[in-house]
């Protein structure tokens, strides 16, 4: 299995006015797994496909092979530190990473 990337400096983009941040990039069907796990715990996420933006993915585009490689997941900045929380319970992110000016946002 391919483990996931993890940035010692998260990205951010502006997306519809909002400024987001990538908290993760795995592949595509594992971050589609992600993206709905943070979704139970109320926080919004996208995913950005190396053409796209996708904030919802039908089913059919999953089992037709639609782009399954690595992709970034996304969330409101100011929900990233609860993403995190919540992919460091999931043993998905180690806190360690993180610059220490990043860490006390």
């Amino acid at each position: 299995m391919t483990e996931p990337e993890t940035s010692p400096t998260l990205e951010r983009v502006t997306l519809n006015g909002d400024s987001w941040s990538r908290v993760i990039e795995l592949p595509r069907p594992i971050a589609e797994s992600i993206r709905r796990m943070l979704e139970r715990y109320g926080i919004p996420s996208v995913l950005r496909t190396p053409w796209q933006w996708v904030q919802a993915t039908p089913v059919i585009e999953l089992e037709t092979g639609g782009f399954m490689g690595m992709v970034g997941l996304f969330v409101p900045e100011v929900m990233q530190l609860q993403a995190l929380r919540v992919l460091e319970d999931a043993g998905l992110f180690d806190p360690d990473l993180l610059e220490p000016e990043e860490a006390s946002d």
